[in-house]
């Protein structure tokens, strides 16, 4: 899933760039929302059950829930594209065969 996320044009944390506000949203710009709050959610998560030491503020989990939000809204804006359906096919993984 993380490949996924990592294969949409500027979703890499690394390659970040600002989040336009939301009226000024290309739909690129809400595909790269969505896929950056996916796995940035996930590694939380991961975090979140495996490492006890981990200390998480209010602050923290607000931030935490208003960039899943902020996806949710992008999400409902491109979720009936082509592109947008594609994506969410592709988070699925391949196709396993029935055995």
């Amino acid at each position: 899933m993380k490949a996924v996320c990592f294969s949409v044009r500027g979703a890499d944390p690394k390659k970040a760039k600002p989040y336009p506000p939301f009226h000024k949203r290309s739909q690129e710009d809400h595909q790269r929302i969505v896929a950056s709050a996916f796995t940035e959610a996930q590694s939380q998560r991961e975090i979140a059950d495996y490492d006890f030491s981990i200390q998480v503020t209010k602050t923290d989990a607000d931030t935490q829930i208003s960039l899943v939000a902020d996806a949710f809204e992008s999400w409902n804006a491109i979720r009936n594209t082509p592109q947008a359906q594609r994506f969410l096919i592709e988070l699925l993984g391949p196709r396993q065969e029935k055995r």
